[in-house]
């Protein structure tokens, strides 16, 4: 499958273009010709210069938010459900959810669900929203699945941007006060030291420790900022092992102050999730195998799946 670039015109003489996901010119233009476009123009589209820390094929739960409410008000004024999809796919301005999109109405235009065209892309639609759109689909009541989709990722959003605004200060005032203390510790105390050197005055025991440290800390700068980075790698790749996860998992629930909060961010995460599926008809079972996947905590996950086989 490759992407490309058209153009044309509408049925009411309109000049119109976008981007397509298909395998051949020929496919394109097919599909173009079912929706009542005359083509003028299909070719590849160029590849640009590929950064791969700068390449954003993501889809930020605010854009999905605002796609699944206006699907659902789309259904609900009984619009089809292909215009729907193009009428999102023109209106997103992330280039990869646009592909998406219209990957998905293709599919769906050639006998595909919307909940097995959405599955082939778990960046973008993960299991919940998959399971919740196919109990709409079964049910007739895709429009309310829809609604409550976005009422779900409207309320992790604001739940996200609470949590962000109660870490980021005490987070940032601990980072600056490191921050301030290696800076003295490295260029203010030494000229201090120099002082009472030249008094030769005999110093406390908590001053010459002080100085003690500083002469450490501006001998082994640099390897102090690279121990630094080294833990930073080090927790990250910790963290990608089974049992470096369970560790830091844990280690991060018994964070004083943080871990608490974290915990009931967890647990207020993981009852909305399960209640959002288990209200939109998905099976026990199912809801809290899903719902174990959204803790983002191995030690809550587990407990879930346990829970899980005790009510099997």
């Amino acid at each position: 499958m490759a992407v490309y670039v058209w153009k044309g015109k509408n049925r009411y003489g309109d000049s119109v273009g976008g981007e397509r996901v298909a395998s051949s010119v020929e496919e394109v233009t097919r599909l173009l010709q079912r929706e009542q476009i005359q083509v003028v123009n299909v070719s590849p589209k160029r590849k640009g210069l590929a950064i791969p820390f700068l390449k954003r094929e993501k889809v930020r739960l605010k854009e999905l938010a605002v796609y699944s409410r206006q699907l659902s008000v789309l259904i609900d004024a009984e619009l089809p459900l292909m215009q729907s999809l193009n009428i999102l796919s023109e209106q997103t301005r992330n280039k990869y959810f646009k592909r998406v999109i219209n990957t998905v109405r293709e599919d769906v235009e050639a006998g595909s669900t919307l909940n097995q065209a959405k599955r082939k892309f778990p960046k973008a639609f993960d299991d919940l929203y998959c399971n919740l759109v196919a109990s709409g689909e079964q049910s007739g009541s895709l429009d309310i699945m829809l609604r409550r989709l976005a009422e779900y990722i409207e309320k992790t959003v604001r739940l996200r941007s609470k949590v962000k605004q109660a870490m980021i200060y005490p987070v940032a005032i601990a980072a600056f006060a490191v921050v301030v203390a290696i800076f003295m510790l490295w260029k203010i105390i030494p000229i201090f030291a120099g002082i009472f050197q030249e008094l030769g005055a005999q110093l406390p025991a908590l001053t010459a420790f002080m100085i003690g440290l500083s002469r450490f800390v501006q001998k082994y700068i640099l390897f102090i900022f690279l121990g630094i980075i080294g833990l930073i790698v080090g927790f990250r790749f910790l963290r990608r092992t089974p049992r470096g996860r369970w560790l830091t998992d844990r280690w991060v629930l018994k964070i004083p102050l943080f871990g608490e909060l974290l915990r009931k961010v967890a647990v207020s995460r993981i009852t909305r999730t399960l209640s959002t599926l288990v209200s939109g008809g998905v099976p026990m079972l199912e809801a809290l195998k899903i719902t174990s996947s959204t803790a983002n905590n191995i030690l809550l996950e587990t407990a879930i799946l346990d829970a899980r086989q005790k009510v099997s």
